[in-house]
């Protein structure tokens, strides 16, 4: 998970990562973005990409936090108490 956005090759963590496990074969990645716009990263929304993570195709790359209207890359969350 990163916590910016950034154009071109990828986030910051999810490039150093991929640069980290290229040795390994079969690793498969996903990479998200959170807190974007100064939001607080909820419970809820940790759950909502552990679901991610357990699908079939997870969405790869995601965002949580946003309603994301143009890529529609965001994942739905439940706010959890």
């Amino acid at each position: 998970l990163d916590r910016c956005k950034e154009h071109g090759v990828g986030e910051p963590l999810y490039t150093d990562v991929c640069a980290t496990m290229q040795p390994y074969a079969g690793v498969r990645i996903i990479g998200g973005r959170y807190g974007l716009a100064s939001k607080d990263f909820t419970p809820g929304m940790a759950h909502a990409i552990f679901l991610n993570l357990a699908a079939s195709k997870p969405k790869h790359p995601f965002t949580v936090g946003i309603v994301d209207d143009v890529t529609n890359l965001s994942l739905e969350y439940t706010e959890m108490s």
